[in-house]
């Protein structure tokens, strides 16, 4: 029973891992894609739009 919930918790921590990944991955393409500038993840004075 021990190894089921070993193996039921790495498959968990690993789809948790990936989902994350690919949520920032998608925010940041969104964010090059939508901005004219440089996106909020590379640049260095990210803030509010003037």
């Amino acid at each position: 029973m021990a190894e089921v919930l070993q193996l039921a918790f790495a498959a968990f921590v690993s789809v948790t891992l990936v989902a994350l990944g690919v949520y920032i991955g998608a925010l940041r393409a969104l964010d090059v894609f939508y901005s004219e500038q440089d996106s909020i993840f590379l640049s260095d004075d990210a803030g509010p739009r003037e």
